[in-house]
Formats: C-alpha cells, sequence, structure tokens
C-alpha cells in the first residue's frame, strides 16, 4: 500500500546539552544552515501537537498513513477520515483537484478527543493541513490553503515573517498567543522565505517550541542562583 513519503525530519535551532538534562543551548545552531540564514527572513507557521497523517493521492484512489508507514491511527480519527474521504464524491473532488496523473501527498495533524491528550480543546476529531506535496514540488502556504480548504479541511495558522533570531525571541514572550482559543501555543514552524535545500538535497525546515525555553530558563534558575 503506498502511503507516500514519510513528512521529512523538523530540526530544532540549538543543539542541546546531553549534560544537562538535554536543555538547549541558545546559540549553538543544531546544523550550519541555521547560522548562515539566522538573519534571513523565514515564513512561519504555528505548530500544532496531534498525530501526524498522511493522505495519499495516486491519480486513482487516497490512501491514509500516519508518520510512518506502520503507525497505527486512533479509532475515532480514523473513522473520521474514512467519512470523508472513502467516498465516490472524494474521488471526484481529489480528480477534480489534482488530475489522474499527479503523485500528491497532504500532510496534517490528527486532532480531537483523546488524541495527543487533545491540546485544541475539540469535542471531535479534525485533520489540519500543515503542508502538501505535488510531484517534487512542495506548495506555497496561499496554494496548499487553497486547495486544503477545497478539499474541506482547516489549515495551521499563517505567523508573521521573522528571523530566526527573532523567533527565538517571538516564542518567549508574553504576547504569543496561538490562534486557538484557550490554549497555550506551542511553537512555531518554519521556512525561509526562498525555500532551499541543504547539500544532501533534504528541505530545510525549523521549529522553535515554547517549551524548550521555559525548561532552560528553569535549569538556569536553579542551577545558576
Amino acid at each position: 500500500m503506498n502511503f507516500g513519503p514519510e513528512y521529512p525530519k523538523i530540526n530544532s535551532l540549538n543543539k542541546r546539552d546531553k549534560d544537562k538534562g538535554m536543555i538547549i543551548i541558545p546559540g549553538a545552531w543544531a546544523c550550519e544552515e541555521f547560522g548562515y540564514l539566522a538573519d534571513c527572513m523565514w515564513n512561519w507557521t504555528e505548530k500544532i501537537d496531534g498525530t501526524n497523517i498522511r493522505l495519499a493521492w495516486d491519480g486513482h484512489s487516497i490512501t491514509v498513513g500516519g508518520r510512518t508507514d506502520r503507525a497505527v491511527l486512533p479509532g475515532q480519527l480514523w473513522l473520521y477520515l474514512k467519512s470523508k474521504l472513502q467516498s465516490n464524491e472524494a474521488n471526484v473532488l481529489w480528480t477534480e483537484q489534482f488530475g489522474e496523473n499527479r503523485e500528491v501527498v497532504v500532510y496534517g495533524e490528527g486532532v480531537g478527543p483523546k488524541i495527543q491528550g487533545n491540546p485544541l480543546h475539540l469535542e471531535s476529531p479534525d485533520f489540519i493541513v500543515f503542508d502538501i506535496k505535488i510531484g517534487k514540488f512542495w506548495l506555497k502556504y496561499k496554494d496548499m490553503k487553497g486547495i486544503a480548504n477545497n478539499l474541506g479541511f482547516s489549515v495551521v495558522p499563517q505567523l508573521p515573517c521573522v528571523t530566526l533570531r527573532e523567533a527565538m525571541t517571538v516564542v518567549q514572550e508574553d504576547y504569543f498567543r496561538s490562534h486557538y482559543p484557550g490554549v497555550s501555543p506551542e511553537g512555531m514552524v518554519g521556512h525561509p522565505a526562498v525555500e532551499l535545500c541543504d547539500r544532501m538535497g533534504g528541505r530545510i525546515t525549523a521549529k522553535v517550541k515554547v517549551v524548550d525555553f521555559v525548561n532552560y530558563r528553569k535549569y538556569m534558575e536553579k542551577h545558576e542562583s
């Protein structure tokens, strides 16, 4: 069964200190590309905690997969996706959107009751798209949003463009809020404003998590005071 390619690993910005409980090391970039691109503008979206899902279209049918080919989806989430995707109407919709000769993977987070603690406090399952790949091409946010909405799905909220250095400051500020009411923000996921690949051909992406800086401050307050 073809689930489509797994979503590429997203690197955290900073290296971690193995001798200090794996807290981040501010200023120590996790990879050389981050250091080189630290003052360039990046596009950001809100990081959402859920179950990673792949919806693969081979030109004729839709396959639902998890983060890996062996992943098992929560029952309620599987039933929700099945009701949305396994019908003649869904096949017609996807055919109209993508055609019959394109390989497409729609990546998103499955969220809702009994899924990763239900951080968005939803009463029913949902699927929130964060990326779409058509053939070898990753779509820009506005194109991804348009297609996702046409398919009946929402997308991760877009955030202002800032540099990598600024992103580390943003997630530590009181004004950093989640798009979802009553929810504590998890962080940000970004790509260079002009998308780039590393020398291995991998897409350059980064994540900045609020908890990493919270844990860093707690450690420093406890051990450096």
